[in-house]
């Protein structure tokens, strides 16, 4: 009879540990996050900027795993890539024209 006591009687408590939530919280919880937080570097200006930034557009729904592609591809880049080759072609790093041709037909910029 007593042995049954000393086994179930950390096994309460542990379940019990867990299944409270403020004690979880304070316990478990808190103690591992302080230690987990030590561990990271410090966050970068930019990926403040980035996350501060709030939208992460279509990029999101990528990384989720589930992307509507119909909605990428809905995106008219017309005005933008005039503009784009505009800046790169007044530059010397301009893309080939049998380049620019495919990708133009392809519709992939």
């Amino acid at each position: 009879m007593t042995w049954t006591i000393l086994i179930l009687l950390p096994i309460a408590a542990i379940v019990a540990l867990f299944a409270i939530k403020p004690l979880r919280r304070a316990v478990v919880t808190r103690p591992i996050f302080a230690a987990y937080r030590k561990m990271l570097p410090q966050m970068s200006q930019t990926e403040k900027e980035a996350i501060e930034a709030g939208s992460v557009w279509w990029e999101g729904e990528l990384f989720h795993g589930r992307p509507d592609w119909n909605k990428l591809l809905a995106v008219d880049l017309a005005g933008s890539v005039h503009v784009r080759f505009k800046i790169v072609n007044d530059d010397q790093y301009a893309l080939p024209d049998v380049l620019f041709r495919h990708c133009h037909r392809e519709r992939t910029i």
